[in-house]
């Protein structure tokens, strides 16, 4: 009898701590994941010039439509070296923050390069 008592008091205990630990939710369908920079900015093109390094691939980039904060990977740049006055295009994703906007270089194209001396 105390045997008995003591299981299914044992039983009751196991149970309860099943269903208190399942942390429970939702169960159905749901929207493909996306990445929280997919969710938080969108495709951009700009043409224009880089005025000033501002870290190791951070950048002031000045286009037609204002200045920029950019970040461009060093593997973009391919070799390449440009000055102040040389004109690039840079496709990427414009990454909106709480307190700034950030353009994210996924490619660059070399529009105008200085002349070879």
């Amino acid at each position: 009898m105390k045997r008995t008592a003591w299981m299914l008091l044992l039983g009751a205990g196991l149970s309860f701590c099943a269903i208190a630990s399942s942390p429970g939710g939702f169960k159905g369908p749901r929207e493909q994941d996306t990445s929280f920079i997919q969710a938080w900015s969108r495709p951009i093109t700009l043409q224009g010039h880089i005025q000033k390094q501002l870290g190791d691939s951070r950048y002031i980039f000045a286009a037609d439509h204002g200045r920029f904060l950019v970040d461009i990977p060093k593997s973009l740049w391919k070799g390449h070296w440009i000055t102040t006055s040389e004109t690039i295009r840079l496709t990427g994703r414009e990454i909106i923050n709480w307190s700034s906007v950030e353009i994210q270089a996924e490619s660059l194209e070399f529009i105008s390069t200085r002349a070879k001396v």
